[in-house]
C-alpha cells in the first residue's frame, strides 16, 4: 500500500481553512466544516493536522471522526478489484505498462527465467471495464501464456503456457481482488492398515499484487463439498481451521483441505464452495518524530495505530531506538503471524531528505496487539538533526472471499 502523492497547494489550503472552522462557535458551521473535510475524500489523509494542545476537546474528537472515517473509505476501496480496459492492439511490454497505469499492479515477463523466447509479440483486445482478474485472463489466452505465481518480485510473473494445459474454467473462481483455484487432489491408502486412506485438495490462492495479505484462513464450518450423485462430502476434521501464512513478495498461497474419501464409484466433486478470510493490511501512515534522542515514551497516534518512541541510546558508534506499535484491531494478525510487521519501514531521515536505513533491528517485547522493537543505526555524527520515521498499515482488514469450484474430476 503506497504512501499517497504529495497534494495539490489549493488542496492544502481548503483542508486548513476548514480544519479552522472546525472551531467555529456555531455547531452548525463546525457541522458543515467536518461534512467539507470528510467530502474531500481520502486524499487530504497527510494533510490533516494532530490536534494542537489549545485545540478544544470536541475539535479533537471531530478530527479523529474524520481521519477514522476517511482511512476506512480508503482501505475499502483500495481491496476492492480494479478495473481494466484495453482496446485495440498491443505489444506485450505495453499491456504490462498499461496494467501498472490504470490498476497499480505490477506484471513481469518471467520467460527467460524459464529459458523460454521473450519476444515482445503483439496481442489484439477489446476489455473494457472489466474487473482485473478476468482482464488478466482475457489476456492470458490471447497470448497463450500462464501466471507463475511464486515468483519473487511483488509481481505477477508470466510465462508462455504449456501446451498441455487446460483452461482453468470451472476450477476457478474469482470473487472481488483474489482468484482462487483447485490445483490438485491427492488421494492416499495405508497399504499395511487399508482402513485408512485420505484424500487432499489443494487450493491455489492468488490476489493483485497491490494487495500485501498477511494470512489465508479457511474455517471449515464455511467449508461444503457434494459429489456428482449429490451427497455431501465430509471434511475430515469439521471443528479445524486451516491456515497459511504469507511470505512478503510472493503472489500465491496455497492451502490444503483434507476431505473424507467418497466411494470408488465417484468420479467427480460436483461443487466445493466456501469462504475464505484473508487479513489484509489497510493504507500505511508514517510516523516521524522529530528529536529521537531526547524522547521519553512520545506517542502519535494514526487511527488505530500507536507508535511510541520510548528512548534513543548510544552505546559506542550505535544509536538504539526503542519503540512499541500498537493497534486497536490487530485481527488476530499479531497473535497467530507476526512476520508482517518486521517488515514495516523504519528509517532516520535528514534535514536534506535522506534516508538512514538501520543495521540491525531486535525484539524487545511482544503482546496479542502490540509488538515492542529496537532499531539499531550506526552513526558517527549521532541523532541531531535527524527525524526517525516508523511506518505502518493503522488497521488490518479481514476481508472474506467466497468461492464455488465445479467438477473437479477425482484421482
Amino acid at each position: 500500500f503506497a504512501l499517497a502523492a504529495a497534494p495539490d497547494a489549493e488542496l492544502q489550503q481548503s483542508v486548513r481553512r476548514l480544519v479552522a472552522r472546525l472551531d467555529q462557535p456555531a455547531v452548525a458551521d463546525r457541522d458543515a466544516a467536518e461534512k467539507g473535510l470528510l467530502e474531500l475524500g481520502p486524499k487530504i489523509l497527510p494533510l490533516l493536522p494532530e490536534p494542537s494542545p489549545r485545540a478544544s476537546a470536541e475539535t479533537r474528537e471531530r478530527l479523529a471522526r474524520i481521519r477514522v472515517a476517511l482511512q476506512r473509505t480508503r482501505d475499502e476501496a483500495f481491496t476492492k478489484a480494479t478495473q481494466v480496459t484495453l482496446e485495440g492492439k498491443f505489444l506485450l511490454s505495453e499491456i504490462i505498462d498499461e496494467l501498472l497505469d490504470q490498476t497499480g499492479n505490477q506484471v513481469v515477463d518471467y520467460r527467460e527465467q524459464f529459458g523460454q523466447e521473450a519476444d515482445d509479440f503483439e496481442i489484439e483486445l477489446a476489455i473494457k471495464n472489466q474487473p482485473f482478474w478476468q482482464a488478466m485472463q482475457t489476456i492470458l489466452d490471447k497470448a497463450e501464456m500462464a501466471i507463475y505465481p511464486f515468483g519473487d518480485q511483488q509481481a505477477i510473473a508470466l510465462v508462455k503456457r504449456a501446451e498441455d494445459t487446460g483452461e482453468p474454467g470451472s476450477a476457478t473462481a474469482i470473487d472481488g481482488a483474489f482468484r482462487v483455484q483447485a490445483t490438485r487432489f491427492v488421494a492416499e491408502r495405508d497399504l499395511r492398515n487399508p482402513t485408512k486412506h485420505s484424500l487432499q485438495l489443494t487450493l491455489e490462492v492468488q490476489w493483485e499484487p497491490r494487495l500485501r495479505p498477511i494470512a489465508l484462513l479457511q474455517p471449515m464450518e464455511t467449508f461444503t463439498a457434494v459429489d456428482g450423485r449429490g451427497n455431501v462430502v465430509p471434511v475430515a476434521v469439521q471443528e479445524a481451521q486451516f491456515e497459511s501464512e504469507i511470505n512478503p513478495g510472493v503472489m500465491a498461497s496455497e492451502l490444503i483441505v483434507p476431505l473424507a474419501p467418497p466411494p470408488r464409484s465417484v468420479e467427480q466433486i460436483a461443487s466445493i464452495k466456501g469462504e475464505l478470510t484473508v487479513l489484509v493490511p489497510g493504507g500505511v501512515e508514517s510516523f516521524r518524530f522529530a528529536d529521537p534522542a531526547s524522547a521519553k515514551n512520545a506517542e502519535q497516534r494514526r487511527g488505530g495505530a500507536l507508535v511510541i518512541v520510548e528512548q534513543a541510546r548510544k552505546n559506542n558508534a550505535i544509536w538504539e531506538v526503542r519503540m512499541r506499535v500498537r493497534y486497536d484491531e490487530a485481527a488476530g494478525a499479531l497473535e497467530s503471524f507476526r512476520g508482517w510487521v518486521f517488515n514495516n519501514e523504519a528509517y532516520l531521515q535528514t534535514a536534506d531528505g535522506k534516508q538512514i536505513k538501520p543495521a540491525g533491528m531486535e525484539t524487545t517485547s511482544q503482546s496479542e496487539n502490540e509488538v515492542g522493537m529496537a532499531y539499531l543505526f550506526d552513526l558517527a555524527d549521532g541523532l541531531a538533526g535527524k527525524e526517525f520515521v516508523y511506518e505502518t498499515p493503522t488497521v488490518l482488514l479481514r476481508l472474506p472471499v467466497q468461492y464455488e469450484l465445479k467438477n473437479l474430476l477425482l484421482p
